[in-house]
């Protein structure tokens, strides 16, 4: 028997089940997210309580973590599906529709009205990042 040190296992993605920091610019607000799947993360990122924007820093402190259990308030990456993107892609619709000088309304995949640009977005948002869309939430 040699003394081999155990590997952990492949994945295809490196940050795969790693617990990362993400920070504000100024330094001032610093969080902890969990990728809780074999997907892509983003660099940057919003708060999703605050809406301060955060990137991805101190890369060299990502802990490989598969059996991570987070708590209630704690911050981990989910793939997004159809159902969570529905909400979000409603809202932004809500709010762009007649947006000044570029309303929504006038973009060409809205010529069929409010549902249709929802259910544009639903599929560019779902479909990207080879349809292993990361969404950030907190967990309840």
């Amino acid at each position: 028997m040699t003394g081999r040190i155990p590997q952990p296992p492949k994945h295809e993605h490196a940050e795969a089940f790693m617990l990362m920091t993400y920070a504000s610019k100024d330094g001032k607000t610093r969080i902890r997210i969990w990728n809780s799947r074999d997907g892509i993360t983003p660099f940057t990122c919003s708060h999703p309580v605050t809406g301060v924007e955060l990137s991805h820093a101190d890369w060299n402190l990502d802990k490989y973590l598969p059996d991570h259990k987070p708590a209630p308030g704690d911050f981990i990456f989910t793939k997004l599906t159809p159902e969570k993107a529905r909400p979000l892609a409603q809202q932004m619709v809500e709010k762009h529709w007649d947006r000044g000088e570029y309303p929504l309304r006038d973009a060409s995949f809205a010529k069929d009205g409010k549902e249709a640009a929802v259910a544009h977005f639903v599929k560019e948002w779902t479909e990207a990042w080879g349809g292993d869309s990361p969404t950030l939430e907190v967990v309840s």
